[in-house]
């Protein structure tokens, strides 16, 4: 994730456009429209062909989150009745 974040997303582009930050950018829209994962990649796929060569867009959408994983927020899970209607903690 460091590297991701001085590495410039394609030769030339704007210092700002980090790989990094073009990720920060891409993956809170997926979000925000309810993208699948299909459509999320497709639009990779696009971006990644439109972009000059080497370019750093992820090709997927597992490489997308796992280049953020080190920053996201860690998840507690709790048991739930079938229903969804009670939530257990512990046994």
């Amino acid at each position: 994730m460091k590297q991701a974040a001085i590495d410039p997303l394609y030769k030339d582009c704007p210092k700002h456009w980090t790989a990094l930050c073009f990720n920060l950018q891409l993956l809170p829209l997926k979000s925000r429209h309810g993208l699948s994962d299909t459509s999320f990649n497709n639009l990779l796929s696009m971006l990644g062909d439109t972009y000059p060569e080497g370019n750093k867009v992820p090709t997927n959408t597992y490489q997308a989150k796992r280049m953020i994983r080190p920053v996201s927020m860690k998840l507690k899970k709790f048991h739930a009745c079938t229903n969804h209607c009670i939530l257990y903690r512990g046994k």
